[in-house]
C-alpha cells in the first residue's frame, strides 16, 4: 500500500513534467494510502493480524 501510494505520487510529478509545469509535491500520501488500502482490501487484513 505504501509502495502504491509512493508510485502514485511519482506519476503525478511525471505528468507535471510532461506538461511542462513546475513540480509540486502534494502532501497527499495519507489520503492515497487510505484509498489503496481500501482498493486492495488491506484494511480488513490489518485488523485480522492484530
Amino acid at each position: 500500500m505504501n509502495t502504491a501510494a509512493g508510485w502514485h505520487r511519482c506519476l503525478d510529478v511525471l505528468v507535471q513534467i510532461m506538461n511542462g509545469k513546475l513540480i509540486q509535491w502534494h502532501d497527499n500520501s495519507t489520503e492515497l494510502r487510505k484509498i489503496y488500502s481500501e482498493a486492495f482490501k488491506l484494511e480488513d487484513l490489518n485488523h485480522k493480524m492484530i
